[in-house]
């Protein structure tokens, strides 16, 4: 891939993000819900150690 025709394709998936009309994230919520999602795993590896 060339430097030109990667700057093609990152600026498409820019532009597709831009004109995307799904609902919107916060921050915030993406947070929320990566840190729940990680503290999920952690209790699971936990539980797996403890057998």
């Amino acid at each position: 891939m060339t430097a030109e025709s990667y700057d093609l394709w990152f600026r498409r998936k820019v532009q597709e993000a831009l004109d995307d009309k799904s609902p919107r994230i916060t921050h915030e919520e993406v947070m929320a819900r990566s840190a729940a999602r990680i503290n999920e795993v952690l209790k699971r590896r936990v539980k797996d150690d403890t057998k």
